[in-house]
């Protein structure tokens, strides 16, 4: 089995394009990618995540295409298993699940869309 850092990045990385945690900060990185909120509370907590999705191009059509085949991952909810229990992902009750917004580059081509979706880790 693996540990719940371990299934949450292979979860985000299984979507084509290269995912990162939310504390990876590099120059390096290109685009498209996304950065994911990590879960990191106890068992039995519930918590909303954050999943920014980046695309450099000119177009919203290709980041909008993307955060639709992971709203369709999530709408049944995607179970996680570690190796003390299980991760539970699912689309938000009540909040969006997709925002488009600002990235604060002087590059127009830069887009964004925050992903809300929400977490509750589960024991065995």
């Amino acid at each position: 089995m693996s540990d719940i850092w371990q299934v949450q990045d292979a979860f985000w990385n299984s979507f084509a394009i290269p995912a990162y945690d939310d504390q990876t900060q590099s120059e390096e990185i290109g685009y498209p990618h996304l950065t994911y909120e990590s879960f990191d509370g106890s068992l039995g907590q519930y918590v909303s995540l954050s999943i920014n999705l980046w695309y450099r191009e000119s177009s919203w059509a290709g980041i909008k295409r993307k955060a639709e085949q992971i709203r369709k991952a999530l709408v049944a909810g995607v179970v996680l298993s570690f190796d003390d229990g299980y991760l539970w992902l699912k689309m938000p009750d009540s909040a969006v699940f997709a925002q488009p917004l600002e990235t604060g580059s002087e590059d127009a081509a830069i887009k964004r869309i925050v992903l809300t979706v929400e977490a509750e880790a589960l024991s065995t």
